[in-house]
């Protein structure tokens, strides 16, 4: 889903100060990958090639020009991460203009980005967003960081985990009824399978994120079909890179261990970690700087919810395979990783006497936001 806030954000107590921001968000809202793209095609093809026995309310198919950018941002997703970034300048203003570099000018928030381009694509719409917010003309030229997703790289997360069996028993058991409808009445002769009409769902979404208004598509399927598609890829995101897959979810330990460093200070955490760490770059002041007020991070939504995982941020819970969808489950995909989602770390200092300057009585304190 695009980028959604839940209620505001609110600035740390008068006794406190902020001396630390970490933030890591994800890509924003995007065309959808080949493989989806490929899919989605082949359901709209089998729809078409029937003609005249496709149900009135299929009608629009048979104009419709289908999208082929694959995985790039689309203009709604451009202006999250751009807002993103006028956004965290507006917030972390004060701070921001504290990290100042040997020659005394204002340091960039350091930015990394994980090796696509619609992730490197945000993160320089959000540089820029930050930037324009500047009062100062001057050129900035800190670059950001191109952190690599080869399956070889150390650091790489980015990694597939066929744990199927899950969403699987749940697609067939949801989608078993819409296929029916689609087959008998919709579109007779058409012999669409569930992975067709699966992908006719996830067109609805891209469709929407990519015209800023709801697609035709949406308003084939019905609201109890729509909770249990979303369901569906709860069930994906929890069992194959969340703590209902041990595996996967230990990819976000790297990750923990650099928030742990740049909170402390401390390279050891990132010298005991031989898990997901890059040693050769986190071990490099150029690479991975300690001394630095704000770090911003982009990658992808499978990335965050292993982190979230390793955080222990996510919770535990019984999500049957076979349904139906809990209505009081805390863990929604579309909730916690929306597109241009983020999960920002604060460090702060608090005095305990609010009269008191004394630095002696000064305690450290962390929050931390989802998607604020």
């Amino acid at each position: 889903s695009p980028f959604h806030r839940f209620g505001n954000y609110k600035r740390q107590p008068s006794s406190c100060e902020l001396d630390r921001v970490i933030q890591i968000q994800r890509h924003g809202s995007r065309y959808p990958t080949s493989r989806v793209n490929d899919k989605i095609q082949r359901s709209l093809n089998k729809i078409k090639k029937i003609g005249d026995r496709l149900d009135k309310s299929l009608e629009f198919i048979k104009s419709y020009r289908f999208f082929s950018k694959d995985s790039d941002l689309v203009e709604l997703g451009r202006k999250e991460s751009y807002l993103s970034g006028e956004e965290f300048y507006s917030r972390y203003r004060d701070l921001i203009n504290k990290d100042l570099s040997d020659n005394g000018l204002v340091h960039l928030p350091f930015l990394r980005s994980s090796q696509s381009d619609r992730v490197i694509q945000s993160a320089e719409l959000f540089k820029i967003g930050l930037i324009d917010r500047f009062k100062s003309q001057r050129n900035f030229e800190e670059k950001i960081l191109i952190i690599s997703e080869d399956p070889k790289d150390a650091y790489n997360s980015k990694e597939e985990y066929e744990y199927d069996d899950e969403k699987g028993v749940w697609l067939k058991l949801f989608i078993r009824p819409i296929l029916k409808r689609f087959n008998e009445h919709l579109a007779v002769g058409s012999d669409l399978n569930e992975i067709d009409v699966l992908s006719l769902m996830q067109l609805c979404l891209f469709d929407s994120v990519a015209k800023e208004e709801q697609s035709k598509f949406c308003d084939i399927f019905h609201e109890e079909e729509w909770i249990n598609f979303e369901y569906y890829f709860d069930l994906d995101k929890y069992f194959k890179h969340g703590i209902g897959n041990e595996i996967a979810s230990s990819q976000g330990v790297g990750y923990l261990a650099e928030l742990l460093s740049r909170l402390t200070g401390d390279i050891d955490w990132i010298r005991r970690d031989f898990t997901k760490v890059n040693h050769t770059l986190d071990e490099s002041e150029d690479y991975f700087p300690l001394n630095r007020k704000t770090f911003v991070d982009f990658s992808h939504d499978n990335q965050m919810v292993s982190i979230f995982s390793s955080l222990g941020i996510q919770p535990i819970e019984d999500l049957p395979i076979e349904g139906p969808p809990p209505t009081n489950r805390s863990f929604v995909v579309a909730q916690w990783v929306p597109f241009a989602s983020r999960l920002t770390v604060e460090r702060m200092k608090c005095r305990q006497n609010h009269h008191s300057n004394s630095s002696d009585q000064l305690e450290l304190y962390l929050r931390i936001f989802l998607v604020s």
